[in-house]
């Protein structure tokens, strides 16, 4: 999967602090990239999408795949024109090199890109075709970045999971902050790890139950929830419903005061 915009940063922001040039450089090449993957025709790709599966990538670094594909086709995953949610279909279409992307997922014919499970892609004519993979709902929600069906347990989850691949990133970045902040009251290194510690648990918490207020019965309700089924988060349905975010700041503040105490 691409890097999000925040993880980058986190990365970049780690890099930066190890005041090494050399570093700085080797995660802005490692991380500039794009996802890869070969099909044998466009025809059978999108018919696989559209039941269901994802695509294996191949990440390459984002020079390189713009030199080495400018002569070869490549396409990226758009979606139709549609007149609702239920009828949504992706379908590939044909881009130039003018309009890649980094952080983007890009098509390329097998016997023009050259892969090798081994070899990897080395864009020197006949290959095999890197493969597709069936997922569930929720993941396809997250992974094309469009679907809206996801139950709440999918979606708390899925934030979660994403909150801490973040975090970690971060957290070196945290101990800095901390030790800065907290420069007077003569903390240890075991107190300021403790205090990272704890604003980390916080964030997760917060992460996981940001949607609390998607709960309540009236919003439950108000996008087509059943007695007996899985609470929603999303719906690929278009319902008014009510506020469900001003609900979410005094439960987290409660919560976590009873986590923490009166520790801010």
């Amino acid at each position: 999967m691409p890097l999000t915009v925040s993880e980058a940063m986190g990365i970049l922001e780690r890099a930066f602090r190890a005041k090494n040039p050399n570093e700085i450089e080797r995660v802005l090449r490692e991380n500039l990239n794009v996802q890869v993957t070969t099909i044998d025709s466009k025809e059978n790709a999108e018919k696989m999408i559209n039941e269901g599966y994802y695509p294996i990538t191949v990440r390459v670094p984002y020079w390189v795949f713009m030199s080495k594909a400018k002569d070869k086709k490549i396409y990226s995953l758009e979606q139709e024109n549609i007149i609702s949610e239920e009828n949504k279909r992706w379908k590939l279409q044909e881009v130039s090199t003018n309009e890649i992307l980094p952080f983007n997922t890009y098509f390329l014919l097998k016997h023009k890109a050259g892969y090798h499970p081994e070899l990897g892609l080395t864009f020197e004519g006949d290959g095999e075709t890197t493969g597709f993979e069936e997922i569930n709902k929720g993941e396809k929600a997250e992974k094309f970045g469009g679907g809206k069906e996801q139950t709440w347990k999918e979606h708390a989850i899925g934030s979660y999971r994403r909150a801490e691949g973040i975090l970690k990133l971060y957290r070196a970045f945290l101990v800095d902050w901390a030790e800065s902040i907290f420069s007077t009251h003569n903390l240890s290194d075991k107190e300021v790890n403790e205090t990272v510690d704890a604003i980390i648990l916080a964030v997760k918490i917060s992460v996981l139950l940001h949607d609390v207020g998607k709960l309540r019965k009236e919003w439950q309700e108000a996008v087509g929830w059943e007695k007996g089924k899985l609470y929603i988060a999303r719906t690929s349905q278009k319902y008014r419903v009510p506020f469900h975010a001003p609900y979410a700041y005094p439960f987290m503040k409660t919560l976590l005061r009873s986590i923490f105490g009166e520790y801010r």
